[in-house]
């Protein structure tokens, strides 16, 4: 049997909730990593682990270019942000439980890194692109930092994509199931998934640069409905 086939074969054998967990656990770990690496920082003045952890769990042009391409990945379960990681850890565990239980633990696996490269080449491609032609962009700290304070260039880290591609994905599985806006309005899920793609588009456009990475965000949800399409063919439950 194909090595790749039998590595899926077993994948699948894992219960489905066992998948997500680990996907949380890994983005703990990275999130206690940063926590301890900004301690040592700021406490004792040495900033070889907040450097690398700059170098290998965020993803930009700078550390593209000097051949960390593994932070397409790792950049997707990378918090330094405690709201940023709680909220994302949330979302996750709420929706990713139905949306891994319906397309299987590979499908889930391939959606969740699939989006996070995609929501990586899509925030580069725009700030590398759009924000400068707008002329009101901003830089990452963390890649002043990384660099030794030139701020030339912008990185972002986070879930936030991959559980927008989750999100759109369970969309345009289940379009009317009633989610909770702010915890409180019912709405369909479709439309809650659009008004998302609509403020970031516009946040995107209007306040390039800003401390959220609107770009990725549409690049999750576009990645959502791309997997939706061609990956489940158009599956609804």
């Amino acid at each position: 049997m194909n090595p790749v086939a039998s590595l899926a074969r077993r994948i699948n054998f894992i219960r489905p909730n066992y998948v997500l967990y680990a996907i949380i656990a890994l983005n703990a770990l990275v999130f206690a990593a940063w926590q301890y690496s900004t301690e040592s920082f700021r406490k004792f003045n040495d900033p070889k682990a907040y450097i690398f952890m700059c170098k290998n769990f965020l993803f930009g042009e700078m550390n593209l270019a000097q051949g960390r391409i593994w932070t397409l990945l790792t950049s997707c379960i990378s918090h330094e942000d405690s709201t940023h990681f709680l909220l994302n850890m949330l979302s996750l565990a709420f929706m990713g439980s139905h949306v891994v239980m319906h397309i299987g633990n590979t499908a889930f696996l391939s959606l969740y890194f699939g989006a996070g490269i995609a929501t990586a080449l899509v925030s580069l491609a725009w700030n590398r692109f759009v924000s400068p032609w707008l002329g009101r962009g901003m830089h990452s700290p963390q890649v002043r930092a990384a660099n030794g304070g030139s701020p030339q260039q912008r990185a972002s880290h986070g879930a936030s994509g991959s559980v927008y591609a989750i999100l759109s994905t369970f969309a345009c599985m289940s379009p009317r199931t009633t989610f909770l806006l702010f915890f409180v309005i019912p709405i369909p899920a479709w439309a809650c998934i659009s008004g998302i793609f609509v403020w970031d588009l516009s946040q995107a456009w209007f306040r390039p640069g800003g401390p959220i990475d609107s770009a990725a965000h549409i690049g999750g949800i576009l990645a959502g409905v791309l997997f939706w399409r061609f990956k489940l063919k158009g599956h609804r439950v």
